[in-house]
């Protein structure tokens, strides 16, 4: 959502995570490494990196994985990717997700259609790193799993279930630029998130409908006239304004794109 992101770059608070949340993460972690173990016990090559010298140095933050990067005149975009799948050389990234029953079953029937966040992480690492990507997701219940690949401009890793995607990298892209222009300019832009989603969202208070305090005062007629006629000429400086604004971050997102 470019509210949630726009917002964790302006300084606002976001929602402490609960109890349970820590929980999902660190479960996630293990079933990362167990994935790992029962891929390689069944013949494939993966490499990890370890935990990320290059971040820690520069952002005092630890995190694992194989650092890949981009970088346009606008932002810089920083991740990692869990595992690299070696194939006569080629090297292949590697995501592993493990879920509920519920979320998992879903997930098979709807694919990256039921989890949209999924699908922009991974087509900016297949992206990246200019290579298929071979995805595995885990019903944590039952220890059930599927393995697909997630295509690169029609390339695929053989022998697996391809995964669709239905965005493409220059999309993300040009939406993350979007957000970026806002940030710089201290806007929140419009939220993406569907309501019965923003539960999960460390900012979802900032799209909670207010509700009214107080008693309505009565206002004279001389005085809504008065704010008529100020509403009117403000509504028409502010189309100029927004006219302005978007013919600069027409210009921006333009040169974002020649110039990476």
């Amino acid at each position: 959502c470019a509210k949630a992101l726009a917002a964790s770059r302006l300084g606002y608070e976001p929602v402490a995570q609960s109890s349970s949340g820590e929980v999902v993460m660190r479960e996630g972690r293990r079933h990362e490494a167990h994935i790992a173990e029962d891929l390689k016990a069944i013949g494939y090559e993966l490499t990890d990196a370890g935990p990320c010298l290059q971040c820690k140095e520069e952002f005092g933050r630890e995190i694992s994985g194989h650092h890949v990067e981009y970088e346009n005149v606008l932002l810089r975009l920083v991740g990692h990717v869990d595992r690299l799948l070696d194939i006569e050389g080629q090297k292949y990234p590697c995501e592993f997700k493990s879920m509920g029953l519920f979320v998992y079953q879903k997930f098979l029937k709807e694919g990256f259609e039921s989890q949209k966040g999924y699908e922009a992480q991974e087509l900016c690492y297949t992206s990246i790193v200019e290579n298929p990507g071979l995805y595995v997701v885990k019903n944590r219940d039952n220890g059930q799993m599927s393995l697909y690949t997630v295509p690169y401009f029609g390339a695929i890793i053989p022998g697996h279930k391809v995964l669709p995607v239905h965005a493409t990298f220059e999309e993300i892209i040009d939406k993350l630029n979007s957000v970026e222009i806002s940030v710089r300019g201290k806007e929140l832009p419009e939220c993406e998130t569907p309501e019965n989603e923003r539960r999960w969202c460390p900012f979802r208070y900032l799209c909670s409908e207010p509700e009214p305090k107080g008693q309505v005062e009565e206002v004279d007629k001389g005085e809504l006239l008065e704010a008529a006629s100020l509403w009117k000429e403000g509504k028409e400086l502010e189309k100029q304004a927004n006219d302005k604004i978007e013919y600069a971050k027409g210009v921006l997102l333009n040169q974002a794109k020649v110039t990476p």
